[in-house]
Parts: C-alpha cells; sequence; structure tokens
C-alpha cells in the first residue's frame, strides 16, 4: 500500500507543470541581450546622428533641416484651396484622426497625385 502511494506521488509530480519561475530562468538570459542589443543600436544611432553636427547657415546659425521642396511639389494656396473644397469631409476626418500635420500631408499627396 505504501510502495502503491509513493509511486503514485511521484507520477504526480512527473505530470505536473512546470512552474512559472523555472520557464523564466530559461527566457531571461535571452531577454537580457535583447535589451542590451536594443540599447547598443540606440547609443549607435545617437551618435551617427550627433556626429553629423547640426546644419549652419552662410552667417552661422544652426537652422533645422527643412523639408526638400521641388518646383513640381510647390503647392499654391488656391490649390490648396480647391483641393480643400473637393475633400473637406476626409480631411475633417483625417484631422480628428492623425492632428492636422497629417490631414495636411493627406491634402498635399491629393493634390500632387492629381497633377
Amino acid at each position: 500500500m505504501a510502495k502503491q502511494v509513493l509511486v503514485t506521488l511521484v507520477v504526480a509530480a512527473l505530470a505536473a507543470p512546470v512552474p512559472a519561475a523555472a520557464q523564466m530562468d530559461t527566457l531571461t538570459p535571452h531577454l537580457e541581450n535583447q535589451r542590451n542589443a536594443n540599447i547598443r543600436n540606440h547609443q549607435q544611432r545617437l551618435h551617427e546622428q550627433r556626429t553629423k553636427g547640426p546644419r549652419t547657415s552662410p552667417q552661422g546659425r544652426v537652422t533645422p533641416p527643412q523639408r526638400q521642396t521641388t518646383p513640381h511639389a510647390r503647392i499654391t494656396p488656391a490649390q490648396r484651396q480647391a483641393a480643400w473644397s473637393r475633400h473637406k469631409a476626409e480631411y475633417r476626418r483625417r484631422l480628428l484622426s492623425g492632428g492636422p500635420a497629417s490631414a495636411d500631408r493627406w491634402l498635399d499627396q491629393q493634390i500632387l497625385a492629381g497633377r
């Protein structure tokens, strides 16, 4: 009888699921390595941005990076107003969901696509 109880306990212990702590021990080194790699990549990106240095104007003033505007990408106020009148509902929807900058970019894309 005692032998049967002992066998039952051993079988139950072997059939029991592995505790979460033991699973975490196997994941911890991988997650730690991933975190270190992410930090290293972030620091490298920051270093590359800093070594490029700020842009300076001919007068020596630091200027923010400007968006590249080519002659065909320039949009007149009249074109913008006409496009806004055509796409008023969609513009307002995008204004609410993504903000004014997002809505303006979308409207500019519509103008350029219509050329």
